[in-house]
């Protein structure tokens, strides 16, 4: 095979077919059974279990126990459903970041999908690709690969061409080329030889660790450990009061020990974790409808408190679509200037980096081609050098071309008025928002040569995107502080920050060279545009703020990008072309387009779910602990009952209040828009004292007003069975009109009612359920249920009519006594 001209395209399907798509073997997810008995071991789950089980053995109540395995057993269902379909959105965003490879086929360079590489293709590789098969090196530049993945070293491995002379094992790993390991810098040609499961990679694939569980998760869990302890806890505690309260009025021990059951019934928020799962796996899928794939569910809490933004300019604020504007040549040296263009120049078929891509186009339309095969030599461009350095051999001897960034390439030049010229057409140039390259030349085959001739300067224009200016208002207006990180010349980088509006301290690495540790540190976090960055100072960065507690997000699409990524509370890669797989590897959200104000869309997605999150966790628990508060409370007042509410009567409460109108609010939408709020502190949690207090005090509101309505059918003579059907339907109405309560800052409906339709047709859902369990002679045998007069209904409406005047009456309160004190505070001062 001619190694030039790669596989035929007809031989690369066949070898596909032959040998499968070149991806590792993938560990099959749990099977629904083995997700049902993950969420039957749950602690929540498991309590209720364990009611059913001495509902039915111990009191002999089979009726309640299967009830009450049933809804068990249907809460598990809808968890198990609702992870599946979470794990297969996730899967479906992730499959959008697949990633490819270039390879020559049928004589040309061609990119293609990684899992379509087959054995015998030619890859080329360059600094920020993933390797994507085993194969052996057949030219190499230069080039450093992280095989820490394989080998646990983190230090770069040195590669060089195969040969067929003898070697030990090191010479022979040097020169073979791993799947899912690193190039940090150089380029190379390696020919595959393993794909897919065959890979080093894949042998090992299935130790390869899994990602971690979201923080929120984790909060949530223990939520559910300790409302479980407290189930437990408090049905206990209860049954002596319920026995000693029950047994004047004829209650067996069996009632008070059914009454303890349906307390600790009452204490369990069946569905939370699986509400609150879902509505992040949602908010992800609306976050990738917006272009940003987020890879961990964390990161969407995280977003709401992020109040430092370190991006990227090209591609970010500009479109990254690079044009040639001007160039500045040195008298009497055009043909030699547009030669060196094309020599210093890795850009093959329209391939490459985008400034060598524009160089060659421009090149050949000056009739400068250049005989790739004639160099003998070259220094690769990389972070450290700024700077591509080649030899030719020619005709009149060795050749040397540079091409890099004016600040190196002119203090390699020998001293001059045309280099004294330059210097000074570089700093107009940056300054009206150029990026330069200088190129120079010399009659030498020395690569470190100091003595070289100045050809003249090439001035890029990166237009600026016309959302970028306002998406950076959007982000000073939400609190978000927009550092501008580019490897460009400080005054472009200055230029192209104020005309979208940021403006600021601009410092570079010769800024910092004398400072101290603290004065750096305070030179870095006070920089709005950090120009000529290398990795390291990107990592440094990120530590600087992080000292003065500021919460970053870190964008960038290149390898050198990755720690920083990495290190940063929200690591944001950019997969346009230019993007690297080690980048989006690193990053905790892709973006697949790469401007500022798809960023800004998604810290105000964030923000909206994680409010919305705390919507949903506090309607949940103020409505278990009214339940709570409603058993005790008509134990107490209306012994006669013996069971105020039976197990299944609150698992029904639960099922119909818990699931879908819970749903509902976590895909609830913004109130205002969220990016005028401040950054909400990281060390916020879901549940803090204020929430707490409001909770309870919701659930008191609640509790109250429907056990008003208990006491009313009770003192009209009602017998116990319909006191306590009463009960049921008043908390029934009372907590699917509390989804709105808890989604208003103020009044319940300001908003309206159709401001969230979802809420509306989940709450319409649930009252037809509950009139269908109600009406119907079956559907009240199964909740242990009696008919009521039309009464019975009057009051249930009334109760719910009842606790919205008094939640929006005590809020109305509270804010007047707010403004009260505000104004006594400012009238003082």
């Amino acid at each position: 095979m001619d190694e030039s001209e790669g596989l035929s395209s007809e031989e690369a399907a066949a070898r596909l077919h032959r040998d499968g798509p070149n991806e590792l073997p993938r560990t099959a997810g749990p099977s629904l059974a083995s997700r049902a008995l993950h969420h039957l071991a749950e602690p929540l789950s498991a309590v209720l279990v364990a009611a059913a089980s001495v509902t039915v053995f111990a009191l002999d109540q089979l009726g309640e126990g299967l009830a009450i395995y049933a809804i068990v057993l249907l809460n598990i269902v809808i968890a198990t459903v609702q992870e599946t379909r979470a794990e297969q959105a996730i899967a479906a965003l992730n499959s959008l970041t697949t990633p490819s490879a270039r390879v020559r086929r049928d004589g040309r360079l061609v990119v293609v999908p990684t899992r379509d590489i087959v054995v015998g293709d030619i890859i080329e590789l360059q600094a920020g690709d993933r390797v994507p098969a085993d194969g052996q090196f057949i030219d190499v530049v230069a080039l450093g690969a992280d095989e820490s993945i394989l080998t646990g070293e983190a230090f770069p491995v040195d590669k060089r061409v195969h040969t067929d002379e003898p070697a030990g094992q090191a010479d022979e790993r040097a020169s073979l080329a791993f799947a899912g390991t690193l190039v940090l810098r150089g380029r190379g040609v390696a020919r595959v030889q393993r794909v897919g499961p065959q890979t080093e990679l894949g042998r090992i694939a299935a130790q390869l660790g899994h990602e971690r569980t979201p923080p929120l998760v984790l909060e949530l869990r223990r939520t559910a450990a300790l409302m479980s302890a407290i189930a437990i806890t408090i049905g206990a505690l209860f049954l002596p009061l319920a026995y000693w309260r029950g047994h004047p009025h004829g209650a067996r021990f069996v009632d008070a020990v059914l009454a303890s059951v349906a307390l600790a019934v009452a204490a369990i928020p069946e569905g939370l974790s699986t509400v609150v799962v879902g509505a992040l796996a949602l908010g992800a899928r609306r976050l990738a409808a917006r272009g940003a794939i987020v890879r961990n569910l964390a990161t969407i809490e995280t977003l709401g408190a992020a109040t430092v933004l370190c991006t990227d300019k090209t591609g970010t604020l500009t479109t990254g679509e690079l044009a040639l504007a001007l160039v500045d040549i040195v008298d009497g040296l055009d043909a030699a200037f547009w030669l060196a263009a094309s020599c210093a120049n890795d850009a093959v078929d329209g391939l490459g980096d985008p400034l060598d891509v524009v160089l060659f186009r421009e090149a050949r339309e000056h009739g400068a081609p250049c005989d790739r095969s004639a160099r003998i030599a070259e220094l690769p461009l990389d972070a450290v050098s700024k700077s591509m350095t080649v030899v030719h051999d020619t005709p009149s001897g060795p050749r040397l071309w540079v091409k890099g960034a004016p600040e190196v390439v002119l203090a390699r030049c020998r001293p001059s008025e045309q280099v004294s010229r330059l210097q000074r057409a570089v700093v107009d140039l940056a300054d009206r928002g150029y990026r330069v390259l200088a190129l120079a030349d010399s009659a030498t085959g020395d690569m470190l040569s100091d003595d070289l001739r100045p050809l003249g300067l090439a001035a890029f224009t990166d237009t600026i995107r016309e959302s970028a200016a306002p998406a950076a208002a959007a982000l000073r207006s939400a609190g978000i502080r927009v550092v501008v990180v580019t490897g460009d010349h400080a005054a472009t980088a200055r230029s192209i920050a104020r005309d979208v509006g940021i403006v600021g301290r601009v410092v570079t690495p010769a800024d910092l060279d004398s400072l101290d540790q603290l004065a750096r540190v305070d030179a870095l976090a006070g920089a709005t545009v950090l120009a000529r960055v290398d990795p390291f100072l990107k990592g440094e960065l990120v530590d600087a703020h992080h000292a003065r507690n500021e919460v970053v997000a870190m964008t960038g699409d290149g390898v050198n990008d990755a720690p920083a990524i990495r290190r940063a509370d929200i690591g944001i890669a950019l997969s346009g072309g230019a993007g690297t797989d080690v980048a989006r590897d690193a990053a905790d959200i892709v973006i697949t387009d790469g401007p500022l104000s798809t960023i800004v869309d998604a810290v105000r997605e964030g923000r909206r779910i994680y409010r919305n999150l705390r919507n949903v966790v506090g309607y949940l628990i103020a409505g278990n602990v009214s339940e709570i508060l409603v058993v005790v409370g008509a134990m107490i007042l209306v012994p006669e009952l013996a069971v105020p509410l039976l197990p299944v009567q609150l698992l029904w409460i639960n099922l119909v209040t818990d699931g879908v109108p819970a749903l509902a609010l976590g895909v609830d939408q913004a109130a205002g828009d969220p990016l005028r709020e401040a950054p909400r502190s990281p060390h916020e949690r879901l549940l803090d004292r204020a929430r707490l207090i409001r909770i309870v005090g919701h659930a008191s509101i609640l509790a109250a007003v429907v056990m008003a309505t208990g006491m009313i059918a009770h003192r009209r003579g009602w017998e116990p069975t319909q006191v306590r059907t009463q009960l049921v339907l008043s908390m029934l109405l009372a907590q699917l009109v509390l989804a709105w309560v808890v989604r208003a800052s103020r009044f319940t409906f300001e908003r309206g009612w159709t401001a969230n339709r979802g809420l509306v047709a989940a709450i319409g859902l649930s009252l037809v359920l509950q009139v269908v369990m109600f009406v119907t002679p079956a559907g009240r045998t199964a909740l242990g249920l009696r008919a009521l007069p039309v009464l019975g209904w009057i009051l249930a409406l009334g109760a719910a009519a009842t606790m919205v005047l008094t939640i929006d009456a005590v809020r109305l309160a509270g804010e007047r006594r707010h403004q009260q004190r505000t104004f006594g505070s400012d009238t003082a001062r």
